[in-house]
């Protein structure tokens, strides 16, 4: 069950979420509507929307909370065919926005969903605004013929992308896997390598005691390899641990930039590496 923010007004034929509804004569502030994601309701008084999920009602407590999904498109209003592509086979909480109004709301969010379908210039230059403020999960999803920005997008900061036309199931599989690895569980020891120090914990890198910004999926990547110095990881390997992918849904590629990005971050000579070595015909291990 898809939860959504719409205010009232919002809602009906005309608009992007193609759904109908009515405020009930016995609570005037209340509004229930039937779309193509299922049942939504919303409350509109007081300052904004109260979320309620219908089919959760009366439901047992102790489940798991749906995680609060930020879902950035160019109006404003989520397309259908995104929302049918979330649901039923997840439970989000879907706050919409818009993409130049996504800095009010980043905070509450657990994961962003960057619908640049209609307008990649705009959702790049959002990515961009939104890594200066967050280290907040985001998938990036790109219209057909636009892996270019894609591959733009994770070279900003995005953790994932998805291209249309989606492959069923696989827009709620990308944000679950980015939400696993944002949600990994323990606090491990810190690992220091000579001037080189990884804090699992804090999700924190630092060079010569100097704090080096990381992305979510970069980190990822570093703390797989210094948790095991010396093991060489094959591209696919790596993309099954980290991304929670595989090379069917993703290009390996896709760890050669991200080993890159990272060699620029924490190496001196980054064509002489002293920790990311390259095994040529294998993959990638960590010198400690």
């Amino acid at each position: 069950m898809v939860y959504c923010g719409f205010p009232a007004n919002r809602f009906g034929d005309n608009g992007q979420c193609r759904v109908s509804g009515f405020y009930p004569a016995s609570q005037p502030n209340h509004y229930d509507a039937q779309g193509a994601g299922g049942k939504y309701s919303a409350d509109r008084s007081g300052d904004g929307p109260k979320l309620i999920n219908i089919a959760a009602l009366g439901e047992a407590e102790g489940r798991s909370v749906p995680a609060n999904l930020l879902l950035l498109s160019a109006t404003g209003n989520p397309r259908p065919a995104l929302l049918r592509a979330l649901d039923p086979v997840e439970q989000w909480r879907v706050h919409p926005g818009a993409l130049h109004q996504s800095g009010a709301t980043v905070d509450d969010a657990d994961v962003v969903v960057i619908d640049a379908t209609d307008s990649a210039a705009a959702g790049i230059d959002t990515l961009v605004s939104l890594r200066r403020q967050s280290g907040v999960p985001v998938v990036f999803i790109a219209g057909e013929g636009s892996g270019a920005q894609a591959v733009q997008a994770l070279e900003l900061g995005a953790d994932d992308f998805v291209i249309e036309p989606f492959v069923h199931g696989e827009v709620p599989a990308r944000i679950r896997s980015v939400l696993r690895r944002s949600r990994r569980p323990g606090r491990p020891a810190p690992l220091t390598f000579d001037r080189l120090s990884v804090f699992p914990a804090e999700r924190e890198v630092r060079v010569d005691d100097k704090l080096v910004e990381t992305t979510p999926l970069e980190f990822d990547l570093l703390a797989c390899l210094v948790a095991a110095p010396r093991r060489v990881f094959s591209r696919t390997e790596l993309l099954e641990k980290v991304w929670g992918s595989s090379g069917a849904w993703q290009s390996p590629a896709t760890v050669t930039e991200h080993i890159r990005r990272l060699r620029l971050k924490l190496e001196a000579d980054r064509d002489r590496p002293r920790w990311l070595r390259t095994v040529r015909g294998v993959g990638y291990r960590f010198e400690p």
